[in-house]
């Protein structure tokens, strides 16, 4: 493949505004690029500062070692949720309907220690995140405390499902051909890295790196998306490691399907999600080879009654888990983790309900090759009296956890797996357990 490079007309001197060299340059390169010539725009190492940029078909981003790509927090960014159409300005880099879209830095990504890689080395996108959180970090405590006129101040017109709206580090939006790799990502205002209604995507030698408590900073969003690789990333945030969406509406867009996720790191943040936003449905994921080191969650598949559709298949192999609170939870009634002592109420009857378009049906979930050390809950699995958990397989699971296996409303079977406390079994659970 044919390449072409072209370099903005500025001096990244950390200091200057540089949105209109690097988003004239990426126009350049929008006109020059072609199925057989790929334009790739080079930015050269130093602080380079820039609003919101719009990203191109047949364009790659290529920032080398030592540069890095920060945002303006007083450039008109718009705010990004998940029931939003998208828009330009709702992320510092954004892409929509673009084929052969790339991100690219030099970086490589050792899982044990990514912080003893040379900064110099590393090309990094940085969101400045830190002039957002605040802001959302008072409305959600408002929110928490049933204090509803906050939110409604701050956000109009916006429903409180929609979450804390700010803008998105990345974006591709009706993409095909997505490469992003080589980077570290860091600030993120709110969701770092995010791929709505796209195809064949690869994910690839990303460290994610948002502080704990940052809020909704998830590392990397897959919404309504298919044929999606991610691989070889450390993901330490204040949210969802990763996770898997397909929206709030029904009929509203596309399944995220065929996903895989292997060789990666999750640290601090809620670990894996399958959901909650499911309405769509989420089908044909693998995930395999993975850690979890100091992570709030594991993997978890989480969905309700107002907001699922068909989950499944799903199959995780090899999930090592270092200090991980709840290494995997399986639910149609999510509201978040159980409180300390109130694991039991997960096996206790639910009212049943009529099924409806947003009812979820979880099924052909297996898990297998799952240690977790020092955990505090052991396997929740709880589905719906209307719709049970179906075909529900854990094999060679070893959890060490103060407290065990909680199910309710489901039919599967465990085998050969080690589970070190006491359980509680709800009704209509039938597991065949083998050891």
């Amino acid at each position: 493949m044919r390449e072409i490079e072209l370099r903005p007309q500025a001096q990244p001197d950390g200091i200057s505004d540089h949105t209109e060299a690097l988003q004239s340059t990426l126009d350049r390169a929008a006109q020059l690029g072609a199925p057989e010539c790929q334009a790739v725009v080079v930015l050269a190492p130093g602080h380079w500062r820039s609003g919101p940029l719009q990203l191109a078909s047949y364009v790659t981003l290529r920032l080398c070692g030592g540069a890095t790509l920060q945002a303006l927090p007083q450039r008109p960014f718009a705010p990004a949720y998940i029931g939003a159409l998208a828009q330009h300005g709702e992320a510092l880099l954004f892409a929509q309907n673009a084929t052969r879209c790339a991100v690219e830095g030099p970086g490589l990504v050792p899982r044990s220690a990514p912080n003893a890689v040379p900064p110099a080395s590393w090309a990094v996108i940085d969101g400045a995140g830190a002039a957002w959180w605040p802001q959302a970090q008072a409305v959600r405590a408002a929110l928490k405390r049933g204090d509803y006129t906050r939110f409604a101040a701050d956000y109009p017109g916006i429903a409180p499902t929609y979450g804390l709206p700010r803008p998105w580090l990345m974006e591709f939006c009706d993409c095909t051909q997505v490469h992003v790799a080589g980077l570290k990502l860091t600030q993120a205002p709110m969701w770092t890295l995010v791929v709505r209604q796209c195809s064949e995507v690869l994910l690839e030698q990303l460290w994610i790196d948002n502080p704990a408590h940052a809020p909704n900073t998830d590392g990397i969003d897959v919404v309504s998306s298919r044929r999606v690789l991610i691989c070889d990333c450390v993901i330490a945030t204040g949210d969802d490691n990763i996770a898997l969406k397909s929206g709030l509406m029904p009929d509203s867009a596309p399944p995220t399907q065929e996903v895989v996720i292997r060789r990666c790191q999750m640290g601090t943040g809620h670990g894996i999600s399958v959901g909650s936003e499911t309405a769509n449905g989420i089908k044909d994921v693998v995930l395999t080879e993975l850690e979890f080191v100091g992570t709030g969650s594991g993997l978890r598949i989480k969905s309700a009654r107002d907001r699922g559709h068909e989950i499944g298949p799903v199959f995780a192999r090899k999930l090592d888990m270092r200090g991980v609170a709840a290494p995997l939870v399986i639910t149609c009634s999510y509201t978040g983790l159980p409180r300390d002592g109130a694991f039991k109420s997960l096996s206790e009857p639910l009212m049943a309900a009529a099924p409806c378009a947003t009812t979820p049906y979880v099924h052909d979930i297996t898990i297998e090759q799952l240690t977790a050390h020092a955990a505090q809950w052991g396997p929740i699995l709880s589905g719906l009296p209307e719709a049970p958990l179906q075909h529900i397989t854990l094999r060679q699971l070893q959890v060490e956890s103060r407290s065990g296996l909680v199910a309710r409303y489901l039919s599967g079977k465990l085998e050969h797996c080690t589970l070190c406390a006491e359980g509680a079994l709800g009704p209509d659970c039938q597991l065949v357990i083998a050891q």
